[in-house]
């Protein structure tokens, strides 16, 4: 401990064991969130003396992302990662469900004592899970005064969700014989409430059976649920979402387009779509104001090029970020910037190590690589004021490959991490000395298209179609919207759009555990039906991908900047599943109606739980026939590198399927 610190701070694990938190699905927790401390290592026992009720309890296997199981302690604190380690947040036990979330009342108290404005502080929750804030001895004797500025200090530093509905001064608070407040003796004073925020409430039999549905899986009581508040606000996910659509069918005895759904995800609108009366267009005001946000930017002269050979890649250790470094480094770069965040207890460094140990290809020159801490939601994409300079005063490309990959969330939930760092890389590009703006995107962002349905390659139109309805997808065409203005100005822009990333040709190594798609085969797999497709599939090797992009990081043709990046190597459906069987899985083919019948049998032990949502009413956006893919300029690309497109050949696919069995996929 350091002078200064805080007393939840608890570091860094000992040696020869490790910590994990966890979400309630048992998965890691992003950067900075609260989940459940777990202990793994050799130095977990083998559980309680006599006492297998509270082993099985404690006592947990953890099936990670990258397919390890572990055995592990489950400790009952609540922690996050922090920039010193790991900081205590409380004790599971503590915690009330509010809204969705999980709240302790001494998180509370530690952020309305932070305000120093009073000398007593308490927060509790009431049984109709009401919070309550009671406060005692101001610093400064302005009556009513200090009570005003800590509500000011609770808005500006905690959710919505967390903010105490009554704000009650007593002259001290009650003590218990134990010396602590007694929060018994709290709870049955009677306080005022003040205003409450108006809801919006049912207008019609289906809004009010659809509240009650909400109510009960978001275990909130039908008065806290407005009918134009979001699911996600209030605490909704993807495994959430999946059981809603479930009750749908039940309930209503239809399904919805979740897409139809995220576009808007509230009762009201929900309502609309059940009766099928949500035809309208619905597009984000926030989407199409960001792609016309005026841009920041003085484009340079060709003169003012950067070393193109020195190259900045953001997202670095992602799956696709760790083999465009690798592809770089082969192409010959003379320098990779990695920008990576700290997160997890790990520096940006340690956090890069283990992507390319996960990816397989820790072979890597790290001569010519070297790791940035940064955070692309932060002015200056979080970086040091010296690496900032460094970074726009030498080098002549940037790869933006990071982004939050998330086909739930709405586009406002997604703008901080998918919209705003290209306003950042924008600048960086434009600064001290010119870079090419290389932006991977999606093809499933295209916007350009024909009367007969043809995807062509060119820049993103000036209104999205109307099949771009996911927040992910809408936040890749706001990008390369302003990407494309930038462009018409003199910024040198490449666009890339991947189709379906596979795995690495080579190794095999991949990320099914994030991948719908996959989600979805080995779902059906457990149910021992496939669904049968006509088409011809998808399958860009991660590898090949990212060559092609390190490859013309560093060239820009105007005329020949956009590459819809597919494999149109020709691959049936039923070619591809038979990969599985060929791999020892048993399963049958049906139609796909057949098949969403069995639906009903998926539970959260199949794979397809978390992602059902997106197959009760078909096949949204996943698969689609690439013969209409407009793909010239990707081809001469292709061609320019002296390759050929990858040969999707039963060795290829058996590579794929032995690496899904080595981390038990399949």
């Amino acid at each position: 401990m350091q002078p200064g610190d805080l007393n939840r701070t608890l570091g860094g694990p000992i040696a020869n064991s490790q910590v994990l938190i966890l979400d309630e699905d048992l998965q890691p927790v992003s950067d900075r969130a609260v989940g459940e401390l777990y202990i793994v290592g050799p130095g977990v026992c083998l559980g309680y003396l006599n006492n297998p009720h509270l082993t099985a309890e404690r006592y947990v296997h953890v099936t990670l992302p990258d397919g390890r199981s572990l055995r592990a302690y489950r400790t009952g604190d609540m922690a996050k990662w922090a920039a010193n380690g790991i900081e205590l947040c409380g004790r599971r036990d503590n915690q009330v469900k509010i809204r969705g979330f999980r709240v302790e009342p001494e998180e509370i108290e530690r952020c309305l004592r932070d305000s120093q404005l009073y000398r007593q502080v308490a927060v509790v929750i009431d049984s109709q899970r009401r919070i309550l804030a009671f406060l005692a001895k101001p610093r400064e004797n302005r009556v009513g005064v200090a009570r005003e500025t800590l509500r000011a200090h609770a808005a500006q530093y905690l959710p919505d969700y967390m903010q105490p509905l009554a704000w009650t001064e007593l002259a001290t608070l009650p003590y218990a014989s134990n010396g602590k407040v007694d929060r018994k003796a709290l709870l049955a004073l009677p306080v005022s409430c003040g205003d409450h925020v108006a809801r919006r409430l049912p207008v019609n039999a289906d809004e009010a059976l659809l509240l009650e549905i909400w109510a009960d899986l978001l275990d909130l009581p039908t008065r806290e649920i407005s009918t134009d508040e979001s699911f996600f606000n209030l605490g909704g996910h993807s495994i959430l979402l999946s059981r809603m659509l479930l009750r749908l069918r039940e309930a209503f005895g239809r399904s919805i387009s979740i897409n139809r759904f995220i576009e808007q995800p509230t009762i009201a609108k929900l309502a609309t779509l059940l009766r099928g009366s949500g035809t309208e267009e619905v597009l984000s005001e926030q989407a199409m104001a960001d792609a016309c946000r005026e841009l920041q930017v003085q484009p340079l002269p060709a003169a003012r090029m950067g070393d193109v050979h020195k190259v900045i890649v953001t997202g670095a250790n992602s799956f696709v970020g760790v083999h465009i470094v690798e592809a770089l480094l082969a192409w010959g770069a003379s320098e990779v910037a990695c920008l990576v965040r700290d997160g997890h207890g790990q520096s940006a460094a340690e956090r890069f190590c283990e992507a390319l140990r996960e990816n397989r290809v820790e072979h890597l020159d790290m001569s010519r690589a070297r790791v940035y801490a940064a955070d692309m939601t932060q002015p200056s994409l979080g970086l040091s004021v010296a690496a900032y300079e460094r970074l726009d005063r030498e080098f002549g490309a940037l790869v933006h490959n990071a982004a939050n990959v998330n086909h739930v969330l709405d586009y406002e939930s997604l703008v901080p991490d998918n919209v705003e760092p290209i306003f950042e890389c924008l600048r960086l590009c434009e600064g001290r000395s010119k870079k090419i703006f290389n932006f991977v995107s999606t093809l499933s962002a295209s916007s350009t298209i024909t009367s007969e349905g043809r995807v062509l390659e060119l820049p993103a139109a000036q209104t999205p179609p109307i099949y771009i309805r996911n927040g992910y997808n809408l936040s890749k065409w706001v990008g390369e919207r302003v990407l494309e203005r930038a462009r018409q100005r003199g910024v040198w822009v490449n666009l890339y759009r991947p189709g379906n990333i596979s795995f690495n040709s080579l190794t095999g190594v991949c990320q099914p555990h994030k991948n719908r798609l996959m989600l979805m085969l080995k779902g059906s797999i457990q149910l021992g039906q496939v669904p049968e497709l006509a088409l011809n599939f998808d399958l860009m090797p991660v590898d090949f991908l990212a060559r092609f992009i390190a490859f013309h990081a560093s060239r820009y043709q105007l005329e020949k900047s956009v590459f819809n990046l597919h494999n149109p190597e020709p691959l049936s459906w039923d070619n591809y599943v038979a990969s599985f069987r060929e791999a020892g899985r048993d399963f049958a083919l049906v139609s796909v109606a057949d098949w969403q019948r069995q639906l009903v049998r998926v539970d959260s032990d199949n794979a397809l739980f978390g992602v059902l949502g997106f197959y009760l009413n078909g096949f949204e956006e996943d698969i689609g026939d690439i013969s209409l893919i407009g793909h010239e300029n990707a081809q001469a690309g292709v061609r320019q590198m002296g390759a050929r497109y990858p040969e999707k050949s039963p060795a290829l696919l058996r590579r794929g399927c032995d690496y899904l069995k080595q981390i038990n996929f399949i």
